[in-house]
């Protein structure tokens, strides 16, 4: 999408650091858009150096490599190797250098993929004298410049919401109007980028189990299911579920992966994604025990049913909780202090002053000076 009339070329300035597989196309795309585009790479501008290209931009854009080993690629078994995060030596590099070059004019902007926590914990300490936003990228590898220009969102995580603003107006002239800004902390932002990802891997897993399941059972066409589960809209393929909150339950959903625990032994297929659900499932219903468990206090858990809708506890993802509590109660208003795990149709009229309102819903608001209400899930600031 390059602006046709070159008089209009945009004249903010931008130094672009790392011009591989994923840098070089977007610098590219934004040298059509911008006047002043400068770009630096150890292998493919071995002329230049990073001062020359960043000193006096107000936007600076690091692309390099966060990589892992070369066995870590995906192109051999990864399942028995040890766990390993990214090497982020380059990034700490580049970092370093450019506080000694830079001021507080030119905003950096990181491209390269982190783990969630990753810039708080380890990064931060080098950037010092320039601003910083983290703007992770969804591009995939031989579409990177067409998906550049046609985003399903733009992500944007920063502690400083006007430094956020600037670069959407560095982007929005490159951007279809009806663009999607995902733009909150940085911890979000590096949320956004690796789940995302790691939802297609998901997907992609669950979909190649109905072909290995269709091989071993026969009279299956894989792809017949996949189709049917891809067009239900309703639940699957839709926001239906993307809600954070309590575990699954009902009479359906938590039987259904147990015992097909037992297929996938039966047909002999090397893994077991339903036993990870499940533990997955048990393991969250603990965390979320332990966290009521710290206050000292005794817990109330308000609710059996397993949603608002319906008052059957079958698979009950809230009774799961109180199974991993020694001393829980249910349904009942304690005379003395309490922490409540609520989720739907409370009443906080009769509890005891000083209690506290444990809200997965994370929109629960007391009436009460005496109560205090703790959005279970939210951390971005402080209940």
């Amino acid at each position: 999408m390059r602006l046709k009339d070159d008089s209009k070329l945009i004249h903010t300035s931008v130094g672009f650091l790392g011009l591989g597989k994923l840098g070089g196309p977007v610098f590219e795309a934004m040298s059509e858009n911008y006047r002043d585009c400068d770009g630096y790479d150890p292998v493919f501008t071995p002329e230049k150096t990073v001062e020359e290209v960043v000193k006096d931009k107000d936007l600076v854009f690091i692309a390099v490599p966060t990589p892992h080993e070369k066995r870590y690629d995906g192109s051999e078994p990864t399942y028995d190797l040890p766990v390993k995060d990214f090497d982020y030596t380059i990034l700490k590099e580049v970092l370093i250098e450019l506080d000694q070059i830079l001021d507080k004019r030119t905003l950096v902007c990181l491209i390269s993929t982190v783990l969630p926590g990753t810039i708080r914990n380890q990064l931060m300490e080098y950037v010092n004298n320039y601003r910083f936003v983290y703007n992770p990228y969804l591009i995939g590898m031989g579409t990177v410049k067409d998906d550049f220009f046609n985003p399903e969102m733009m992500i944007i995580g920063s502690d400083n919401p006007e430094d956020m603003d600037e670069l959407k107006m560095f982007y929005d002239p490159m951007m279809p109007k009806e663009t999607r800004w995902e733009m909150g902390t940085i911890e979000e932002a590096e949320c956004i980028k690796v789940f995302y990802n790691t939802f297609i891997s998901a997907k992609l897993g669950l979909v190649n189990m109905i072909q290995d399941v269709a091989h071993k059972v026969g009279n299956i066409n894989s792809e017949n299911v996949a189709m049917a589960l891809a067009n239900s809209t309703y639940r699957i393929m839709s926001p239906m579920y993307m809600k954070p909150g309590m575990g699954d339950g009902g009479p359906c959903h938590p039987r259904d992966n147990i015992a097909l625990r037992k297929l996938a032994q039966d047909l002999d297929l090397g893994y077991d994604l339903f036993a990870e659900i499940m533990k997955a499932r048990d393991m969250q219903a603990k965390n979320m025990a332990d966290f009521l468990s710290q206050f000292d206090m005794p817990v109330v858990i308000m609710n059996r049913n397993f949603k608002r809708e319906t008052q059957l506890e079958d698979g009950s993802p809230f009774t799961l909780v109180g199974s991993f509590i020694d001393d829980v109660q249910y349904e009942h208003v304690s005379a003395v202090p309490s922490v409540y795990l609520y989720g739907f149709g409370v009443n906080e009229e009769d509890w005891a002053p000083c209690s506290i309102i444990v809200d997965v819903t994370r929109q629960y608001v007391t009436k009460r000076d005496d109560i205090r209400v703790i959005h279970y899930g939210d951390t971005s600031c402080v209940n």
